[in-house]
Parts: structure tokens; sequence; C-alpha cells
């Protein structure tokens, strides 16, 4: 049986360092969780925005399950750039200069 995560609270430097070789991520308390696990499973909530990122240089296959016969997704940078929001909303909720901004949004079909 292989062994579960390990979960760990924000790291001194040197041990930060040390791991950064692993795949991480950070569940909702903000913890960095560190696998090297062999067919993990992960479960994300319903509207938590999310992302995995495949570090090694091998092949990785996803296989995704919904809890209802009418799954949704929704694409992020179309959500926060595609629309018709302000784009100071865009600028404030994601840190970017107007000029980023609008240049997202007009890639993306959104207005400025």
């Amino acid at each position: 049986m292989c062994p579960g995560p390990t979960l760990s609270s924000r790291q001194p430097d040197e041990a930060r360092a040390a791991s950064l070789s692993q795949p991480q991520r950070y569940d909702s308390s903000e913890r960095r969780i560190t696998e090297d696990t062999k067919g993990d499973a992960k479960v994300f909530p319903q509207g938590l925005v999310h992302f995995q990122v495949n570090p090694g240089f091998v092949d990785a296959t996803g296989l995704n399950f919904y809890s209802s016969s009418n799954p949704r997704l929704q694409i992020l940078h179309l959500a926060l750039f595609g629309n018709d929001l302000p784009h100071r909303l865009a600028e404030q909720s994601t840190f970017l200069d107007a000029a980023t901004v609008k240049k997202l949004k007009a890639m993306l079909g959104g207005s400025y």
C-alpha cells in the first residue's frame, strides 16, 4: 500500500528548498501538500478554483468524475477576461495592470 500525502505547515526556507523537486499543492488552509505517490486521487469541492501540474517528464492520465448528470466546467481565463465586466474588477482581482487586462480582454472576446 502506498503512503498518503505528507501534510506540513509553511516550512523554513531550507526545508522548502529541499522539497521543491517533488510535486506540491496547497489545501484550503494554505498548507502545502507534497506528494510522490503513484495512483493518487484528488477531490475538489464544487466551485473551487484549482489547477494541477505534471512536473515530470512522463505522460500523465487524468480521469474526471462529476456528481451530477449535468456537469459544468468554467475556464478561468474566459471567466476573468472574456466578459463585459468593468476592466477595473479584473485589474483588482488579478493584480494585473490596465494594459495587460486590455490585451487579454481583446484576445478573449471581452469588452474593455
